[in-house]
């Protein structure tokens, strides 16, 4: 790992994929050091800029307005979310025919709204005669349309829930798809709130079954994003992340550079554990650097 100011190629990246939190912007929604006029440098200049999130809980127009609220010149078609990419993965990859059994929130349904995508499940779930103990559960009634389950950030699941996901994906051919495994959510409180793959590992080990993750840090974001945007010259694009499991490994999986800042989850001595570990060693990244800013100032160089 070397410092960015080493990199003699930086001028010539003309793809740059940055992760949000604890990168562009910290868990209070403040910009970090001037994070949003280093992404304006690079528009300005004719760079492919996207800025990929994790979290399904939102679509990309509630990103994208957040997004301008802070001072990133953003379109769109700039945002990726993993409620957008689950339903772009399902319309533009698969063009996916039937029905899908959706744990999702409010951000997600309307991603797949937008797709025009078939699904039931959002919201709460209803729990049936459960009164009636085993009986009850065993009296709740499957769609047979249902062909794939996908689990996202769902603030309502529940063990009927559950029960339903599980005996959809009891049959091998139905698709199993998780928006992302990220356990816990960022926060700097004593309060820790459990993240998607909490949910996902609940669905999972009771269905026996992995499922198809189209979030960081699979390469499944660069997959989707080539359906829809064309190809990745990954000599050419850097993944910009404070997360070695997730940012940093998803940038490696895809072949692309990578850069670690240094305003997030994690930092140097970080690094440096990973990096004594073969298991751990695909999480080094190629780079790192102090923040966003100090890209802005390399880039004016």
């Amino acid at each position: 790992m070397d410092h960015l100011s080493n990199y003699a190629k930086f001028n010539e990246i003309d793809t740059f994929i940055f992760d949000c939190d604890g990168v562009l912007w910290n868990v209070e929604s403040q910009v970090i050091n001037h994070a949003n006029e280093f992404v304006k440098m690079l528009l300005a200049a004719g760079k492919r800029v996207f800025l990929i999130t994790n979290n399904s809980a939102r679509t990309r127009r509630h990103l994208l307005e957040k997004s301008h609220k802070l001072g990133f010149d953003v379109v769109e078609e700039n945002i990726v979310s993993t409620a957008w990419l689950t339903a772009a993965y399902f319309k533009d990859v698969l063009n996916h025919k039937g029905k899908i059994y959706l744990l999702g929130g409010e951000g997600l349904e309307k991603e797949f709204q937008m797709k025009g995508l078939d699904y039931i499940g959002p919201g709460e779930a209803s729990y049936g005669d459960i009164a009636a103990g085993h009986a009850g559960y065993l009296s709740l009634k499957l769609d047979p349309e249902v062909n794939a389950v996908v689990v996202g950030f769902d603030p309502y699941i529940n063990y009927t829930k559950n029960v339903l996901a599980m005996s959809y994906l009891n049959d091998p051919s139905c698709l199993f798809v998780a928006t992302n495994t990220d356990l816990v959510f960022p926060s700097d409180g004593p309060i820790k709130i459990p993240g998607t793959g909490s949910i996902v590992s609940f669905i999972a080990a009771s269905a026996g079954r992995e499922p198809t993750v189209v979030g960081k840090p699979s390469s499944s974001p660069k997959e989707i994003l080539e359906a829809v945007h064309g190809k990745f010259d990954c000599e050419r694009t850097m993944m910009v992340g404070d997360r070695l499991d997730t940012d940093i490994l998803f940038g490696r999986n895809c072949g692309f550079k990578t850069l670690l800042v240094l305003t997030g989850a994690h930092g140097i001595a970080d690094v440096e554990e990973r990096a004594k570990k073969e298991e751990t060693k695909s999480m080094v990244p190629d780079f790192y650097i102090e923040s966003v800013g100090h890209m802005r100032d390399l880039l004016k160089n």
